[in-house]
């Protein structure tokens, strides 16, 4: 779903409304870059933002190239800072940081959040690579981590 529909939505409409036009258009440019990132890295990446004291999934784009974490959008999905705290923490301090976790299904997930910043060098939103673990293992032996892959995602 692209951003400019998903500001039709209610609880995400709200979030992105209370962005700026430039700050519309730097998501808008990201989200339209989703896809093929997420196939070339092999991970499913989800755009957050704040929504009150909840973080909220603006934008999604699954891998093609293998299978996605996700059997459902996550577009539209809120969760608490204790469910998310990388992403509330990228969204509120503006840093990045990654975590290695399992899904509730017992995958094992590499997650790396990096805050996106407007003009003004505030944080505006956070992107979430999300990698399978178990898929991963087969293509190369394993996988590479840059420390800053995204340092420059600046308008």
């Amino acid at each position: 779903m692209g951003l400019r529909r998903t500001m039709q939505r209610s609880v995400t409409g709200r979030v992105v409304s209370e962005f700026s036009a430039d700050e519309r258009d730097l998501l808008a440019r990201i989200q339209d870059g989703l896809a093929i990132t997420a196939d070339v890295s092999r991970a499913d990446l989800l755009l957050y933002a704040s929504a009150a004291d909840r973080t909220v999934v603006l934008a999604q784009a699954q891998p093609r190239s293998i299978s996605s974490l996700y059997p459902s959008t996550q577009v539209g999905h809120e969760a608490s800072p204790s469910e998310r705290p990388l992403v509330s923490r990228a969204l509120n301090e503006g840093r990045a940081g990654s975590v290695q976790h399992d899904l509730p299904t017992g995958t094992p997930v590499v997650q790396e959040i990096y805050p996106v910043r407007g003009k003004a060098g505030k944080t505006i939103a956070a992107l979430s690579v999300e990698t399978n673990l178990i898929a991963m293992s087969g293509i190369g032996g394993g996988i590479a981590h840059s420390s800053e892959p995204f340092a420059g995602c600046r308008a």
